[in-house]
């Protein structure tokens, strides 16, 4: 089950909110004989002015969003920042740079993480780091989008 509607999968039954329901049998697929779909036929990739188009409405919606999008990261970074530094007991300047690095996908040593395990619970990168034994194949949630988006969705894997 995926716990935002912008992420969809298809695994599970929909929850849907009355007067909607859904139709089974109205849903059931009907196997046909017939020849293997070409995708690339079918769906073939974008001519160069379809993507061009194409960037154009991403940079518009991007240039719609701006404002909100700055201001909601810069909520969510003040916010972790504060936590960040006072459970560690660096400056607010060094605890916004650890959470602007974490918005860029880069995971410093300080960064707690959300562990499925609580025998884990407040293990932070430093200490995968210097146990990764311990930690290989532990299952967490995603250390960005945090334990409300769901658990279960990173794991700790250690290379050969």
């Amino acid at each position: 089950m995926v716990g935002a509607p912008e992420r969809l999968v298809f695994e599970g039954d929909p929850i849907l909110d009355p007067p909607l329901e859904q139709d089974r049998d109205s849903r059931r697929p009907i196997a046909v004989d017939g020849d293997t779909l070409d995708t690339l036929k079918a769906c073939p990739p974008l001519t160069i002015a379809e993507t061009a188009r194409l960037r154009e409405l991403k940079a518009k919606a991007a240039y719609q969003l701006a404002g909100d999008a700055a201001r909601a990261r810069t909520d969510f970074i003040n916010e972790h920042a504060e936590r960040l530094a006072k459970r560690t007991g660096v400056s607010m300047q060094a605890a916004r740079q650890t959470i602007v690095c974490l918005c860029e996908g880069v995971l410093l040593p300080d960064v707690e993480l959300p562990f499925d395990d609580e025998t884990f619970a407040r293990c932070t990168v430093s200490d995968v780091l210097a146990d990764p034994d311990r930690f290989d194949g532990a299952t967490l949630a995603d250390p960005l989008e945090g334990a409300a988006y769901g658990v279960g969705k990173a794991k700790i894997m250690r290379r050969t």
